[in-house]
């Protein structure tokens, strides 16, 4: 490779000189001088680590944290694979803490783990500003979601599905129900795009997700006693907003 730069350096240089395009005292240049320009950057590594932080829309609200790894056994082509904890935190929210720093059970939370394989894509670098030390370059990640638990479950104390037992106070009080979901989906397909800064030891990316992933998916048909007593009828499409540290090697 370092034979076939300076080759193209030495004709770059011959085709100004030729043109009138490089002032004639500019022939004593030393041509390695401009190879060093053109190589002094590392070339696009073959491997990287990635962790990732995101916010998903879907039917529901989440925020998930993803830790991956690429290998590229072609400068611009490879394949990668991400596993993701996806959490829409139940009753509390996104931005509210347990009370007093204790778990308590909940039964709307949703925890699932996604894990991605995908194809992975990027562009070559382009190195902006005059000194050329951060470069940008675009990616994108077909793949596949698989995500667990297929089927979750949770417990009821509340009409129509717990069974009222007694009055306490003047309140109906009902026994709690455990509903298990079947048929859940588990099977999606998601494009993460990203535009990243980088130098050559590593990167910072904002990007934007699209899948048919649902992360109330997995609760989309609860039964109790054989029978269906509720689930989530309409889910949506996962739209995601993240932000991204990745490291070469």
């Amino acid at each position: 490779m370092k034979h076939k730069s300076c080759f193209s350096t030495l004709v770059l240089s011959a085709f100004l000189m030729m043109t009138g395009l490089l002032p004639c005292g500019a022939q004593s240049m030393n041509l390695d001088s401009l190879t060093r320009v053109n190589n002094r950057h590392d070339p696009l590594p073959k491997l990287s680590a990635t962790l990732q932080a995101g916010f998903n829309v879907s039917s529901d609200a989440s925020v998930a944290w993803e830790l991956g790894a690429a290998w590229y056994p072609m400068t611009y082509a490879g394949l990668s694979l991400s596993l993701e904890l996806d959490d829409n935190k139940g009753k509390k929210g996104l931005l509210v803490s347990t009370d007093n720093g204790r778990e308590e059970y909940d039964s709307e939370r949703v925890i699932r783990l996604n894990l991605h394989p995908s194809l992975a894509f990027r562009t070559p670098r382009l190195w902006i500003g005059r000194r050329r030390s951060v470069g940008v370059m675009l990616e994108c990640n077909p793949g596949l979601v698989l995500s667990f638990p297929r089927n979750d479950s949770k417990w009821v104390d509340s009409w129509p599905f717990g069974e009222e037992v007694t009055e306490i106070n003047g309140r109906k009080a009902y026994r709690r129900r455990h509903l298990k979901n079947r048929d859940g989906e588990w099977l999606a397909w998601r494009v993460r795009t990203a535009l990243s800064f980088c130098t050559d030891d590593g990167a910072i990316s904002i990007g934007y997700s699209v899948s048919n992933y649902d992360i109330n998916s997995c609760r989309n048909n609860l039964y109790y006693q054989g029978k269906r007593v509720g689930g989530v009828d309409h889910l949506s499409m996962t739209r995601s907003l993240f932000i991204s540290l990745s490291a070469f090697f």
